[in-house]
């Protein structure tokens, strides 16, 4: 990936800049198999910085600072793959899985998009979890014309 120009986000951030504003973007390692070090996403930014944090598993917004991160995006549940009505699912590492199943969730200042995805783990089968992947235009706050 390096070598294509793509940068790894694993426990790294960068700035994302258009003018005088700027945007940053970061990621955190997976929260069962690799280290969490939310330190780069959170060095050189101010109150007003608009922060991004991109990780695998949704329980890491459990260990987040109040108020610092304003949107998470992750996966790792893939809607539960086999669920009833989204009040059962398969045991999977994390202690808050219903919580943090799918969709959108707000939790303080942040707030928390949960993608199903589109892969499987183990049998490739899904019941009541269709795969996912969102629109731009379905993000919330994303104004789209006509709307």
């Amino acid at each position: 990936m390096a070598d294509a120009g793509v940068v790894s986000l694993d426990n790294h951030a960068l700035w994302i800049t258009r003018g005088n504003s700027r945007i940053r973007l970061g990621g955190v390692g997976d929260l069962t198999t690799d280290v969490q070090d939310l330190r780069p996403m959170l060095e050189g930014t101010g109150r007003y910085d608009l922060m991004i944090l991109v990780t695998h598993h949704p329980d890491y917004a459990e260990s987040l600072p109040r108020d610092k991160i304003d949107l998470m995006l992750c996966g790792h549940t893939h809607g539960g793959q086999v669920s009833f009505r989204g009040k059962w699912v398969p045991p999977w590492p994390g202690s808050a899985k219903l919580k943090y199943l799918t969709g959108v969730i707000h939790e303080g200042g942040t707030t928390i998009i949960v993608s199903n995805g589109i892969g499987t783990v183990g049998p490739p089968i899904r019941i009541c979890a269709a795969p996912q992947i969102w629109p731009a235009a379905e993000l919330p706050g994303k104004k789209t014309e006509g709307r």
